[in-house]
């Protein structure tokens, strides 16, 4: 479960549809934002060597009424991740995986 000191950073506004990185205390936190800059997918743990955190992933839940006023928001925890943003484009290997140098 995420605690306020996170759910405080999640809940401001960022640019739209952007994937941000920072830093906080001791994890690394990569999130996506949606069209209007809110935080919808959060990536938490440590980063590697090679850029890669190791941690949870959470979804977040936002259910608007047509008024757009805000019903239902809350974070789903999602399991394990690894995320990480490649430095070049990936390839195929002939064994039909994805690859990145």
């Amino acid at each position: 479960m995420l605690k306020e000191p996170i759910l405080k950073i999640l809940s401001k506004i960022y640019q739209p549809d952007t994937m941000i990185q920072m830093k906080f205390k001791r994890y690394d936190l990569a999130f996506k934002t949606d069209p209007m800059g809110r935080a919808i997918l959060l990536f938490i743990g440590e980063k590697d060597v090679n850029g890669r955190i190791k941690g949870e992933r959470y979804a977040r839940r936002l259910l608007e009424n047509t008024e757009g006023i805000v019903l239902k928001d809350h974070w789903d925890h999602k399991g394990l991740s690894l995320f990480f943003q490649p430095k070049a484009e990936p390839f195929i290997s002939h064994q039909g995986h994805f690859l990145f140098p």
